[in-house]
């Protein structure tokens, strides 16, 4: 058990939001923050208090820096009412709107829980959104460290003008200069502590996010170096779609080493692989997308492989890269047409299997 610190050293206390913003969060959730000040410690007891409304919830400790200066906490805002909270350290007393050792008026700041409504898929072909090589969706220029783009899908690609609550993207990372993540969250919404797709310097990776949609945009934000950013939708969520989603047992689809799913042997430079997922694994006939873990080994070139519909041109997407000799997994959304779904090789020779996580039917 972690006993109370009895130091009397008093304590100027300020609270923020992880990215050094305003600290706020909404009703029913753990917000991480951080409390600045002197002789921090994890052993430190702390709660929000309103004393309007006799609310109090703790403010959860988890880890301090060397000298005290930070300590990293987990805000507890279940059962709290929107509204703004004071921080008050245990043992250092209350004194409404007065600032004192270890007391902060107005600290924190609680909003109300979203309600979103209940929202069904839709599979989209794989179409460019985003691209900030050439302009695409945004001003062709890397993204900086700290910086943003806010990208619009309402109304373009397929995704309607109104009623998304959700898009379905194939992000791209694409010639970091530095380790570092992308954060994709809903448009003028507080920046998450999440990542959903991480990078090292030099190499290109790309990962399958699904986001919800505020005001038709969502904002994608580079946390380190320079970055060029790719997007391709895959669908989108509405209270009007057409496709509810059926979770699978894993299973082997595809294997181009031993000729699971399609002929043995690596795909070639601008291969094509037609895999039947309709009436295989327990995919209905009727399916209309699915979720495949998809990998590539020993792939001789850099490239990258595209997965779309059966029978539909081959869109100019990319659902995973990869450099020579290098082994990449990724999660792939792709529709499917007359029960199949298609891979292409770009370059090189790769070897590819897929495995089936779930599927969406109408």
């Amino acid at each position: 058990m972690v006993t109370p610190d009895k130091s009397p050293t008093p304590v100027e206390y300020t609270l923020q939001g992880l990215a050094g913003n305003s600290a706020t969060g909404q009703a029913g959730t753990l917000v991480p923050a951080v409390i600045r000040g002197t002789g921090l410690t994890v052993g430190r007891r702390i709660n929000l208090e309103n004393s309007s409304t006799s609310s109090r919830n703790p403010v959860w400790p988890q880890s301090v820096n060397a000298d005290g200066t930070a300590l990293n906490v987990l805000v507890d805002t279940r059962n709290l009412a929107p509204g703004h909270y004071d921080l008050v350290r245990d043992g250092m007393g209350y004194t409404q709107g007065q600032p004192s050792p270890g007391y902060v008026p107005n600290a924190f700041e609680v909003t109300a829980a979203d309600n979103p409504a209940k929202s069904r898929f839709v599979p989209l072909d794989p179409a460019r959104l985003l691209d900030t090589r050439d302009g695409t969706g945004a001003p062709k220029a890397r993204v900086g460290a700290g910086q943003s783009v806010g990208l619009r899908v309402a109304g373009v690609k397929g995704v309607p003008a109104d009623g998304v609550t959700a898009v379905v993207m194939n992000l791209t990372a694409a010639s970091p200069t530095a380790t570092g993540w992308i954060t994709v969250h809903a448009d003028g919404r507080p920046l998450p502590a999440t990542s959903n797709l991480n990078f090292t310097a030099g190499r290109t990776v790309a990962n399958l996010v699904t986001v919800p949609v505020v005001n038709g945009k969502v904002d994608l934000r580079n946390s380190a170096g320079t970055v060029d950013l790719i997007a391709d939708v895959a669908g989108y969520y509405s209270a009007t779609g057409t496709s509810t989603f059926s979770p699978a047992t894993p299973q082997r689809l595809l294997d181009t080493r031993d000729g699971t799913g399609a002929r043995q042997g690596a795909v070639g430079a601008g291969g094509l692989v037609s895999v039947q997922v309709g009436g295989v694994g327990g995919v209905p006939y009727g399916a209309t997308a699915v979720l495949l873990n998809v990998t590539v080994t020993n792939p001789t070139d850099t490239g990258y492989l595209t997965a779309y519909p059966h029978g539909t041109d081959r869109p100019g997407t990319s659902s995973l890269n990869w450099t020579p000799g290098q082994t990449v997994s990724h999660q792939v959304l792709v529709p499917v047409v007359d029960g199949r779904v298609v891979f292409y090789n770009s370059t090189g020779t790769v070897n590819v299997t897929a495995d089936l996580t779930g599927w969406f039917t109408a």
